[in-house]
């Protein structure tokens, strides 16, 4: 991947809403400093992302990528990414495993992933301020550490561990 600036991945939920508005302020607050890309949930139809885009332009935002996020495998998102957000998607566990931060938006995610929170590579954040979302974001991609990942066999490791 060919970046200028640090990438957060962002991987929607078929949920409504699909993003909250304090999520929309903290991109516009890191506008110059990441790039925000968006990825949509395979349940989502031609019309749903095409509404979110919209969403997305009338919100100002100009620091966002969808076509990519789209065409590579969600594992390469991963690991070019400083922070993963999301409500509760299963990337989650992926981007554990690869050792990247991943900050959840929604209740559930704060259940699913109690095991992961406990060990530090998982972040509620339930508290729905701009502010304070953004420094987390900033915070915990200036304390991201890059891992060297190959030929990890995920499916077996998911099996080993949530069966």
């Amino acid at each position: 991947m060919n970046r200028n600036r640090k990438i957060i991945l962002i991987t929607l939920q078929p949920i409504e809403p699909v993003i909250e508005d304090f999520v929309f302020d903290s991109i516009k607050l890191l506008d110059n400093q990441y790039e925000f890309w968006i990825r949509f949930h395979p349940r989502m139809n031609e019309y749903k992302k095409n509404e979110i885009k919209k969403l997305f332009a009338r919100k100002g935002l100009t620091n966002l990528e969808f076509d990519k996020s789209n065409s590579l495998p969600l594992q390469q998102l991963i690991f070019n990414c400083e922070v993963h957000i999301s409500y509760y998607s299963g990337s989650i566990i992926e981007a554990s495993l690869m050792n990247k931060p991943s900050i959840v938006l929604h209740r559930i995610g704060t259940t699913i992933f109690e095991q992961e929170i406990a060990q530090n590579i998982v972040f509620p954040y339930l508290l729905k301020e701009k502010e304070k979302l953004s420094q987390l974001i900033l915070y915990l991609s200036d304390n991201n550490k890059k891992v060297k990942i190959e030929n990890i066999d995920f499916l077996s490791i998911l099996k080993d561990r949530y069966s």
